[in-house]
């Protein structure tokens, strides 16, 4: 089986979306995507392929029911404070999930500091809250 990444970026995308839809609130938000489809799909609003289109307007229909205005910029990787976890796992220290900090490079310890960086579980959507897009419009309230 092929992996469709161009999809697993757009879903991880609305993963960020739903687990910091408190977050986004009546609120300006500058979202950090390394994945140039990503970006294209979410700054048009439109991808030619189905799925990307689906997820897409997912994440627009939610920003709106949120009041948010956003912009999309790109950001390589390795600059993105969003890839840190994805470099360094979190990992259970007995009370609370916790970045391995021992194995973070110099600057990523910096950022994870000055971000007050913390973990929260995500919030994924279920097969059937992706055929249903009104579970969006209401997601959050």
């Amino acid at each position: 089986m092929k992996t469709k990444i161009n999809q697993c970026e757009m879903l991880a995308a609305l993963v960020a979306v739903m687990t910091f839809s408190d977050l986004s609130r009546d609120r300006d938000v500058l979202f950090f995507v390394d994945n140039v489809n990503t970006l294209s799909a979410c700054v048009h609003g439109y991808s030619a392929r189905l799925e990307m289109g689906a997820l897409c307007n997912t994440i627009h229909l939610m920003f709106a029911n949120f009041g948010s205005r956003t912009f999309f910029q790109h950001v390589p990787g390795k600059a993105n404070p969003a890839d840190i976890p994805s470099r360094v796992p979190f990992v259970f220290d007995g009370a609370n999930m916790v970045l391995e900090d021992h194995l973070l490079n110099p600057t990523d310890r910096a950022t994870v500091l000055r971000i007050n960086a913390r973990h929260r579980p995500c919030v994924p959507p279920l097969r059937e809250q992706l055929s249903n897009l009104e579970f969006f419009l209401d997601f959050g309230k």
